[in-house]
């Protein structure tokens, strides 16, 4: 598994090129002007880091650690962004970002990955401002066996 791991995030951003070509209109749209405290979902490899401009202050969280290493070389020159090796329901999370203190939780083809998608949005209600947003760019979730395994990485 700790392959899988490793491969997957060293493929995926050449894997999903084409895709991200397609999506960066909407990525720009739906996060290009976002500002104040914002929590960025299962950041991966840092695809959201070039939209976000330097009025956000971005808590960018991420399980895989080798998906995260490779956020962390697209945070140069993003102080405005702290990435953690951490999943969305761990607990470490609350002492992190405090209840009702968020403007915006950004979750973009993510929510399928979560194991427990019921208590990832629990945990958003808790953070986000009463003015808040939760902001979602997702795909539906794969029917196939062998598509449903990578999205379970």
């Amino acid at each position: 598994m700790k392959f899988y791991k490793k491969l997957f995030a060293s493929k995926y951003d050449s894997f999903m090129t084409g895709i991200e070509k397609s999506l960066h209109s909407i990525r720009t749209e739906l996060i290009g002007d976002l500002k104040g405290e914002i929590l960025d979902v299962g950041s991966g490899t840092g695809v959201n880091f070039e939209y976000y401009s330097m009025k956000a202050q971005v808590i960018a969280v991420e399980p895989s650690a080798y998906m995260l290493l490779k956020a962390k070389a697209k945070m140069e020159g993003k102080d405005n962004i702290t990435a953690y090796n951490l999943g969305v329901t761990d607990e470490a999370l609350t002492e992190i970002i405090p209840k009702h203190s968020l403007d915006y939780v950004v979750c973009t083809l993510v929510l399928c990955t979560i194991p427990d998608p019921q208590l990832a949005l629990k945990k958003f209600k808790q953070w986000l401002k009463p003015t808040g947003k939760l902001i979602i760019l997702e795909h539906i979730h794969a029917e196939s066996n062998p598509n449903r395994m990578l999205q379970y990485n």
